[in-house]
C-alpha cells in the first residue's frame, strides 16, 4: 500500500524491478492505492535474484501535473519446510524390516496430507519412496534390509525432489531443510539377532502391556540337542532397574531358527515418564544377542502437584495469592518467568528432561589396537619417556552400545563388543554435504503500554519494577499438603509462566511431578 502524507488525487505508475510489467493505479480520497504483485512475475525460482523485492513508484498529481518518484524495498521471506527423522534408530539388523518415522513441518506446525520422499542409498544405488503425512505431519516407513549385505546405508528425507518452474512458484518460495542420517549394520558374529517391536502409543499406568519380540538365531550356537533358548530381560527407568525376568522359548532343530515370543510388562508409576526394555540371550561360546526398546509411559507420579492463582488476571503491582498443593513433606521449587523470555528457549524443568550421554568415569577406555608396534629405543635427550598406546573407546553397533545407552557399567567375560578392524576401506563413498541452515529464534518482548486515564482517584505511582523473573524460590509443604503465598505482581504488562517441581519421599520412593499455570497481566487503561 502506498500512503501519502497529504491526500491528493493522482495517478501512480508502480513497477517491481524484476522485469514485471508496470501497473497504472489511481489514488482514492485518502491518497492511498493498493496493487498486487503476482509471484510468477517475481521469478522466485531464479537463483540469480536476491530475496529482495524493489519497487519503483511514480506519482503524478492531477491538479498541477507535478511528478514525484519514490523507491521502496521489501524482503521476501521464505517459509522453511523442515524434514526430520523422529525416534531415529541408527542401527539395522539384516533380515528384520527397518521401521522409521519422518516428520514434516513449517514453523513448528505439522504439514498434513503432503507427499514426502525418502531416498535410500545402498552401495551408491539409490531407491526413492514416497509417503503421505498424517494429521500430525508424520510419515511412517518400513524398509526391507535383506539385500543390504551389512553395508553402510544412508537415508534422506525430502519434501520436494523436482526443479520448480513458474507454474509452481508458490513452492519455489519455500526453503527446504532435508533430513539425513546414516544407518549402520548391527554386529553379530553368527548373524543371530533379536528385535523388539516398537510401540507408538503412550502406555497407560495401572495396566499390563504385552511386548512382542522376534529372533533369528544360529542353531549351532545353542549346543547339541538344545530344545529351548533362555531370554533374559530387565526394565530400566530413571536410571535404575525397576524389575527383571526370564523367558524360556522352545525352539526346533533347524539350522536357522526364526520365531517370536511375548513379554507381559506391568505398567506402573515406577516406569514413568519413559522406560527402556533390554532383552538378551547368552550362547554357549559367550556370544550375546540383544535388543533394546524405549517406551513412553503416561506421567502418573505418586506426588500430585497443583498450582493456581487466586485471580486469573490482575493489574501490575497488585497482590495475588498463589496456592500450591502437593504430598505432605514435599519440597517444591516455584518459578515465575516472563513468557516472552521463554520464546527464546523454553527451558523450564519438566519430567521430560532427562540426562543424556555416557558418563566419562564409566567409560571403558582401551589401547587403540591399530597403532604401529612400539619399538624400544635407548633413552636420549629427545626421548626420555617410553611411547604409550593412545586411549581408545569404540562406538559401534553392537550389544555393548545398548548397555551404554542405558548408562550401565558392564562387568562380563562374554562377547559384547564388535572386534576392531585395522584394515582401511578401499571404496570411496559419497558424503552428504547439504546446505547448512541457520536458525534465528526471534521473540517478541512483552507489551509495554503507558497508563492513561484514572479509574481510581489515588495518585498513580510510577512503575519501576520490570523483571524477567518474578518468582524463584523453594517452598516447603507442611502436613496439610498445601500452602498459600501472597506475592506482588511486577509492573510488567505481560503474561507470566509459573511452574512448580516437587520432590517428596513417598514410601521408599521419591515422588516427583510438575505443574504449570499462566497469569496474564491486564493492561492499564
Amino acid at each position: 500500500m502506498v500512503h501519502l502524507w497529504q491526500a491528493c488525487p493522482g495517478g501512480i505508475r508502480a513497477r517491481s524491478l524484476r522485469d514485471s510489467p508496470p501497473q497504472h493505479l489511481q489514488t482514492d480520497k485518502s491518497g492511498c492505492s493498493t496493487f498486487t504483485v503476482d509471484t510468477v512475475d517475481l521469478a522466485l525460482a531464479n537463483p540469480g535474484y536476491q530475496k529482495l523485492l524493489a519497487i519503483s513508484f511514480k506519482l503524478q498529481e492531477e491538479a498541477t501535473g507535478a511528478t514525484i518518484w519514490e523507491n521502496a524495498n521489501t524482503r521476501i521471506t521464505l517459509e522453511e519446510v523442515l524434514m526430520e527423522f523422529v525416534d531415529f534408530n541408527p542401527f539395522y539388523k539384516p533380515g528384520f524390516p527397518y521401521t522409521g518415522k519422518m516428520h514434516c513441518s513449517i514453523d513448528e506446525s505439522p504439514l498434513q496430507n503432503k507427499t514426502v520422499y525418502l531416498t535410500v542409498d545402498v552401495n551408491d544405488v539409490e531407491t526413492l519412496w514416497s509417503y503421505v503425512t498424517d494429521e500430525n505431519g508424520d510419515a511412517y516407513f518400513i524398509l526391507n534390509t535383506t539385500h543390504w549385505n551389512d553395508t553402510l546405508v544412508s537415508l534422506r528425507g525430502r519434501y520436494a525432489i523436482r526443479n520448480f518452474t513458474q507454474e509452481d512458484s508458490s513452492e519455489a518460495a519455500m526453503g527446504f531443510h532435508d533430513a539425513f542420517n546414516w544407518l549402520r549394520p548391527f554386529y553379530s558374529e553368527s548373524s543371530s539377532f533379536l528385535e523388539i517391536h516398537y510401540v507408538k502409543e503412550e502406555l497407560p499406568c495401572g495396566q499390563e502391556h504385552e511386548v512382542q519380540a522376534e529372533y533369528i538365531l544360529d542353531q549351532s550356537k545353542l549346543g547339541p540337542g538344545a530344545n529351548h533358548v533362555d531370554f533374559y530381560f530387565f526394565v530400566v527407568s530413571r536410571g535404575r532397574i525397576v524389575f527383571n525376568g526370564q523367558k524360556q522359548v522352545p525352539v526346533g532343530q533347524d539350522e536357522t531358527l526364526k520365531g517370536s515370543f511375548s513379554l507381559t510388562l506391568p505398567i506402573s508409576i515406577d516406569l514413568a515418564p519413559s522406560s527402556h526394555l533390554l532383552v538378551y540371550a547368552i550362547f554357549e561360546d559367550g556370544e550375546v544377542t540383544a535388543d533394546m526398546e524405549t517406551f513412553t509411559v503416561q506421567k502418573c507420579f505418586r506426588n500430585k502437584v497443583s498450582l493456581s492463582f487466586s485471580q486469573e488476571e490482575e493489574l501490575p503491582g497488585s497482590k495475588v495469592g498463589l496456592h500450591l498443593q502437593a504430598t505432605p513433606g514435599s519440597l517444591c521449587s516455584v518459578q515465575a518467568v516472563d513468557k516472552s523470555v521463554l520464546l527464546k528457549k523454553d527451558s523450564l524443568l519438566t519430567a521430560d528432561v532427562v540426562r543424556r550421554g555416557f558418563p566419562y568415569h564409566l567409560e571403558d577406555f582401551e589401547l587403540y589396537p591399530c597403532l604401529p608396534p612400539v619399538t624400544p629405543h635407548p633413552p636420549t635427550l629427545w626421548n626420555r619417556h617410553p611411547l604409550m598406546g593412545a586411549p581408545w573407546y569404540q562406538s559401534e553397533a553392537d550389544v555393548y552400545s545398548l548397555f551404554k545407552q542405558l548408562r550401565m557399567k558392564l562387568f562380563t567375560n562374554t562377547k559384547v563388543k564388535k572386534p576392531i578392524s585395522c584394515t582401511r576401506p578401499t571404496f570411496t563413498r559419497r558424503i552428504h554435504t547439504g546446505e547448512e541452515h541457520s536458525y534465528i529464534n526471534a521473540f517478541m518482548p512483552g507489551p509495554q503500554s503507558v497508563a492513561s486515564g484514572h479509574k481510581k482517584k489515588e495518585k498513580t505511582k510510577p512503575r519501576k519494577h520490570f523483571p524477567e523473573i518474578w518468582i524463584w524460590d523453594l517452598v516447603p509443604i507442611g502436613e496439610e499438603g498445601e500452602t498459600s503465598l501472597e506475592v506482588i505482581i511486577p509492573d510488567s504488562i505481560t503474561e507470566w509462566r509459573v511452574s512448580s517441581f516437587c520432590l517428596a519421599d513417598v514410601g521408599h520412593e521419591t515422588g516427583q511431578c510438575e505443574s504449570h499455570c499462566e497469569l496474564p497481566g491486564r493492561k492499564c487503561t
